[in-house]
């Protein structure tokens, strides 16, 4: 395999454009340097900066021959009319874009195709001066992101739809927008050999698109067909990257962006997997296992623990590959849906965004994006989803066999024992047996000011017994684990209980859950001073079947923050077993709203396929509607009486046999 870093050539090109005098393309990345002083003292943000004039989008819209050439989804047809259009939207651009620069404004991104619009590095105050300038009409907060399958197929009717009728997302092309994607895996097309990614990852590294690994090409391949890094290995956003860190060569505010989406992570290529993966041994096909991969990183020097600001630049992407004007790195013939496995809570939204993602719904990409992870609380819901024509995906339990441990419970002169199920967070089987006295917390959430509320009894070196509710697990896990405990036992409330899900970012014990009764007896015993202990050995585990479609405890409640009704759908989201970077051929399962969204994504691509058999002429909204018609609401909490209200689950439950079957 020969590796090559093509990325220096790329900037080498760019940088020489830009010394020529020639404003930035869209995509391409401004290296005007802010005035100096510019960044002294007060922090630069990034911004989204709206400017007059309709994107190329709307101009084809407002055009009879262009909507109909939209309606049409061919992009091959659509690029004349778009390219002269986008030239018309760039020179508009200019004034704003020296007024900026003016301002000591670093301009990071330009926006045409699906908006028309700038992001930029600035200061709060350059940002009001911005607004006054010619050509501006808003600038807004640009919204930070973070990334947060073998019964689930079967239990969304993925597998009758692909065998009866043959819908298995052929022909269909689905964005992930995420770490990357490890395109050397087998489940994802690759050689499955682990030395492949170890030598694409390393320092200094970027694949080539005509390398090949014993005579096979590595990317694109088969199955990961087109892609593009807009980050490159160094880039962060200005709250993130420190004047030090810049000094010091480790990271950069401008991105230097590369053909190469390799993930050097691994949140991507699980969510790849779940998507489109084609079945090895150990892991099951993805939900459209016909369809093709476009990976799509926004995750370089951070990793996956870092919040992004070009998620916009993603999804313009998209766009401008269906209005058939993207060129950079190996592009798709189109694009027919689109994963984003990210996002923030409480995150400000901006109609500049809004509405590219609405021109990328309209020409013809049906867009998933995860609910989060916060847990049943109100107006938690994750931006980007809360976009209005982004679907938000709620996660549910599938049926499945769950690994259920024994604890064994000791005081005076008794003993009981009890059923837990092991955490996907920091599980015993991971960490061993644990044996030790067992303490009451409490609930172990965090006051209004965001500090661990006190326990209840001394946690040091105890085990700690939890309450279910009000927050997520990791925040009762972190507490307890600051305290001092050494693991915990959680006790479910009114909901059955469930391997604990959702971000896993510093825990380091681990964690079981019990039955509401079982949790309570033990908190009596503990309240009226008796001491108990406890013993939990992994080596004891046994396989029970546990029912489905309880909705994950870890999956954000609606509505969104400005009251909009979200989640719209729910899709099976924990403990599934996708495929893990830099394995070659591994697995492992993961939970979350993460591994729901890709569900549908997949879900849309299988519709995408019959949209174009049947020629049901059904844009990326069109396609969404249709899986949430047909969607069942029968998720619930500790018993299927207990239906979810519509800020839970949304429509319902994904039925990929009902939308791939009913009428529109």
């Amino acid at each position: 395999m020969t590796l090559r870093n093509v990325s220096i050539l790329f900037l080498a090109g760019l940088l020489a454009g830009l010394l020529g005098g020639a404003l930035p393309a869209p995509g391409a990345r401004a290296l005007v340097p802010p005035e100096p002083g510019a960044q002294a003292g007060a922090p630069v943000e990034s911004w989204l900066v709206s400017l007059q004039g309709p994107s190329v989008y709307r101009r084809l819209m407002a055009d009879a021959e262009g909507a109909a050439l939209v309606a049409a989804q061919v992009p091959a047809d659509i690029a004349p009319l778009a390219r002269r259009l986008e030239a018309e939207v760039l020179d508009g651009q200019r004034d704003s874009i020296r007024a900026a620069e003016g301002l000591g404004i670093r301009v990071i991104s330009r926006y045409s195709a699906s908006g028309n619009g700038l992001l930029v590095h600035a200061t709060s105050a350059q940002a009001a001066a911005l607004l006054g300038q010619p050509g501006v009409i808003r600038v807004e907060p640009a919204l930070m992101v973070r990334p947060q399958l073998t019964m689930s197929r079967p239990h969304i009717g993925a597998t009758r739809l692909a065998s009866e009728l043959g819908y298995d997302g052929s022909g269909s092309y689905v964005a992930v927008i995420d770490t990357g994607v490890d395109y050397t895996h087998a489940h994802l097309g690759g050689p499955g050999d682990p030395a492949v990614w170890t030598a694409a990852t390393a320092a200094g590294a970027t694949e080539v698109i005509t390398d090949t690994y014993l005579g096979e090409r590595i990317f694109p391949n088969d199955k990961v067909v087109a892609g593009w890094d807009f980050v490159g290995r160094r880039y962060n956003p200005p709250h993130i990257c420190s004047d030090a860190d810049m000094a010091a060569g480790t990271c950069t505010n401008i991105p230097e962006p590369d053909p190469d989406p390799i993930d050097g992570g691994n949140h991507g290529t699980h969510v790849s997997g779940i998507v489109a993966g084609e079945a090895i041994d150990g892991i099951g096909d993805g939900i459209a296992p016909g369809a093709k991969i476009v990976g799509l990183k926004l995750y370089g020097r951070g990793g996956a623990d870092e919040a992004i600001d070009l998620l916009a630049d993603a999804i313009d992407y998209c766009t401008r590959v269906n209005l058939g004007i993207e060129d950079r790195g190996v592009t798709p013939p189109r694009v027919d849906a689109i994963n984003t496995s990210l996002g923030e809570v409480w995150a400000q939204g901006s109609r500049l965004f809004d509405e590219i993602v609405e021109a990328a719904v309209g020409s013809g990409i049906a867009i998933a994006s995860s609910a989060g992870n916060s847990g049943d609380v109100p107006f938690v819901q994750n931006a980007p989803p809360a976009s209005p024509k982004m679907m938000s995906i709620a996660s549910s339990v599938p049926p499945s066999e769950s690994k259920v441990l024994e604890v064994v419970a000791r005081w005076e002169d008794q003993e009981a024992r009890y059923d837990g199920i092991d955490s996907s967070l920091v599980s015993f089987a991971d960490k061993g047996a644990v044996e030790g006295d067992l303490a009451w917390y409490g609930q172990a959430c965090n006051d209004g000011d965001g500090n661990p509320t006190p326990p209840v009894q001394e946690q040091s070196e105890k085990v700690s017994l939890i309450a279910r509710g009000t927050c997520t697990f990791s925040e009762k896990l972190l507490n307890a684990q600051a305290a001092g405990a050494i693991a915990v036992v959680m006790y479910t409330d009114n909901r059955a209980k469930n391997a604990m899900g959702g971000g896993a970012d510093g825990i380091d014990i681990p964690s079981l859950m019990i039955d509401n009764a079982d949790g309570r007896a033990l908190q009596t015993l503990l309240e009226a001073g008796t001491a108990v202990s406890v013993s939990i050995d992994p080596a004891k585990i046994r396989t029970v079947p546990l029912p489905g479609d309880a909705v994950s405890g870890f999956s954000s409640r609606g509505p969104s923050k400005n009251g909009a009704l979200k989640p719209d759908i729910t899709a099976p989201g924990s403990e599934i077993v996708s495929a893990l970077a830099g394995s070659g051929t591994g697995g492992a399962a993961f939970s979350g709203t993460s591994m729901a969204s890709p569900m549908v994504a997949g879900a849309a691509a299988v519709i995408q396929q019959r949209n174009r058999d049947e020629g049901l002429g059904l844009d990326g909204l069109g396609i969404s509607q249709l899986l949430m018609n047909y969607a069942r609401p029968v998720i619930y909490a500790g018993s299927p009486d207990n239906r979810m209200p519509v800020v839970r689950q949304g429509a319902g439950l994904v039925d990929l046999w009902g939308a791939g079957t009913g009428r529109l």
